[in-house]
């Protein structure tokens, strides 16, 4: 994302109802924000085309982000289990760093 898409984005959120729904001119987001007309018009379609807001007549709304499942992670890569720590500090060894090489 582009920096003032990020901008927009993120002002779009503060000011949107529970619905994320906000109706602010162009004009005076642009002010508020410090950025021109056409970078807010920009960053409002980069922004729509991304998948991130819905704009129609004056009317922003964000839109959920896309959810992307990635796999079950994986168990007990490098990390030792509680109860092993636990289980040696009872025995007295000492303590270990949590993360096996």
């Amino acid at each position: 994302m582009e920096t003032e898409e990020i901008l927009l984005y993120f002002f779009l959120t503060t000011v949107g109802d529970d619905r994320g729904v906000s109706f602010y001119s162009t004009e005076r987001m642009a002010g508020i924000l410090k950025m021109t007309v056409p970078s807010i018009k920009m960053a409002r379609e980069g922004l729509f085309q991304k998948g991130f807001i819905a704009y129609r007549n004056g009317v922003y709304q964000v839109l959920d982000l896309p959810y992307e499942r990635r796999g079950k992670p994986e168990r007990d890569v490098g990390i030792e289990k509680l109860g092993e720590i636990l289980s040696r500090k009872e025995a007295g060894e000492g303590s270990r760093a949590l993360v096996r090489n």
